[in-house]
């Protein structure tokens, strides 16, 4: 299946030192509606079949479920990458009900560190929330995403273990399609990573 990412905006309710594609302001022709479906019908007459709206933060956008609407009215499966800190249940059913069938959320660390990176008091806490409300949606939360800053690279097995608690719990929950992703953000200017699958991953865990 082709795959088309749609950038959304460029703002975002984090700060992530690591960040280079957050802007302080919006620019028209990435942010601005027309430009938005103009590139959701470029990527489809390009082939594309599932769109990953990206930022920036797309949840910032009020319109977001309108843009959700627009590709499923043309046939796209769409994926949102968010770092669900401003999704309460409202704006998660609000997104369900336009055509929202993926979500990919994302983490900079685990626990309270996610905080102090993202320089959002609580934001660890509501991207938590936000987990269970897409859930109890219906929503397919395929990734777990995490970060690992340079800094961090001795907490790598602690933050994966922890995203494999999660996933696994999206497991129990029936999505044996949920993955982990953990990617290193090497000096904050790039980074390498990998995705596997949730049960390739506890089975990992599970060996002596």
């Amino acid at each position: 299946m082709r795959i088309a990412p749609i950038i959304t905006n460029e703002t975002c309710d984090h700060r992530c030192a690591f960040c280079r594609v957050r802007r302080p302001s919006e620019r028209p022709e990435i942010a601005g509606s027309r430009a938005i479906r103009a590139r959701i019908e470029g990527a489809l007459r390009a082939g594309a079949e599932e769109l990953v709206l990206t930022g920036g933060e797309p949840t910032l956008r009020r319109d977001l479920p309108a843009i959700v609407a627009y590709a499923a009215r043309l046939g796209a499966r769409t994926i949102l990458e968010t770092n669900a800190a401003s999704l309460d249940r409202a704006a998660v059913l609000r997104l369900r009900d336009a055509g929202l069938d993926t979500v990919r959320v994302h983490l900079p660390a685990w626990g309270p560190a996610a905080d102090r990176i993202t320089g959002d008091r609580g934001g660890f806490a509501r991207t938590r929330e936000a987990i269970d409300a897409l859930l109890e949606a219906g929503l397919r939360v395929a990734d777990l995403d995490a970060v690992v800053l340079h800094k961090q690279r001795s907490q790598i097995a602690a933050i994966a273990f922890a995203v494999a608690l999660d996933a696994a719990d999206l497991v129990e929950e029936g999505r044996q399609d949920a993955g982990i992703g953990i990617a290193h953000a090497g000096e904050g200017i790039g980074g390498m990573g990998a995705h596997i699958g949730v049960d390739q991953f506890l089975a990992v865990l599970a060996r002596p």
